[in-house]
């Protein structure tokens, strides 16, 4: 368990660590709104592949059922 001094150099290293992140990133030259569409982007992205994965899943329970149906004769 952290005492109020360990809390308080725990978080001076995490906001430390915070501000060396900012300034790499803001090294690149990417303005915060590239960043924003940049992200925006990759959330997209996510949500696109994850619809990819639904219809995937949904088509394949489909299949499965067809061919049990065809196996039993159900549907020739």
């Amino acid at each position: 368990m952290l005492g109020g001094g360990g809390a308080l150099v725990l978080a001076t290293e995490k906001a430390t660590e915070a501000k060396k992140a900012k300034d790499a990133l803001g090294a690149l030259g990417l303005s915060t709104e590239a960043w924003i569409a940049i992200g925006a982007g990759v959330v997209v992205l996510v949500l696109l592949a994850g619809l990819g994965v639904a219809i995937w899943y949904v088509a394949n329970r489909i299949e499965q059922k067809r061919l049990a149906d065809y196996r039993i004769g159900k549907n020739p």
